[in-house]
């Protein structure tokens, strides 16, 4: 069990003002399409990050990030969490919230 004052390892895991900055930013997708030119770069790194996950899991991790929503009862909770959590260290990389040097080779 990890204590609360120890830090938790792993290839994607993220400090956790980054993975909540990272989250918010995804949230806030439908309203940064309003304004594609201004958030371009956030934009495009949300889409990319899309494009890394499964398909048949991205639909469920979206809803699962950005509408609370349980993971899905068509694969197992965990394979739902390894990828939203390689997405939202992606999407975190991608847009400079966490440095490049810090992500594993995958």
């Amino acid at each position: 069990m990890i204590k609360t004052n120890e830090r938790r390892t792993g290839k994607y895991i993220l400090p956790r003002a980054v993975y909540n900055m990272t989250v918010w930013m995804i949230r806030d997708y439908e309203r940064m399409l309003d304004n594609e030119e201004f958030y371009k770069g956030k934009i495009e790194a949300i889409e990319a990050a899309c494009a890394t996950v499964p398909s048949e899991y991205m639909i469920g991790v979206w809803n699962n990030i950005t509408q609370y929503a349980a993971f899905p009862n068509d694969a197992h909770r965990v394979t739902y969490a390894r990828y939203k959590s390689r997405f939202i260290h992606k999407v975190a990389t991608s847009v400079g919230f966490y440095p490049q040097s810090a992500t594993p080779e995958h």
